[in-house]
């Protein structure tokens, strides 16, 4: 039996991921974007190279909302009316997919998450 601590697991399955990503779709708003692709689309926002170069661009920090595995929300912390699309969105698809993850916004600072207040 192989064990890995948590930080090279993490590391090995993002470098996986990368290898194997697949085509996504962002469909922008003002100040915020919805991302669709396939079921490890949402792993992007694990990636550093994805934040080097967003598909969105947006005021303050990085906030996502982890709709499902195939589906997240992108705006920043500064964009009130981006938070409160993404937070509509988010509530509305949670009943209705399959594979729903949450419905809490969280925040990049420093590099690490947190729910957002």
């Amino acid at each position: 039996e192989r064990r890995m601590d948590s930080k090279t697991l993490l590391s090995s399955s993002l470098k996986q991921f990368a290898a194997n990503r697949k085509a996504y779709k962002v469909t922008q708003g003002e100040g915020f974007g919805i991302a669709v692709g396939d079921e490890y689309v949402s792993t992007l926002v694990l990636t550093d190279s994805f934040w080097a170069d967003p598909p969105v661009k947006f005021k303050g920090d990085p906030v996502v909302f982890l709709i499902a595995r195939d589906t997240f929300g992108l705006t920043g912390s500064e964009e009130k009316s981006g938070i409160d699309a993404l937070q509509k969105v988010a509530e509305g698809m949670s009943a209705d997919t399959p594979y729903p993850i949450s419905t809490t916004p969280m925040v990049r600072r420093s590099g690490a998450w947190k729910p957002l207040q």
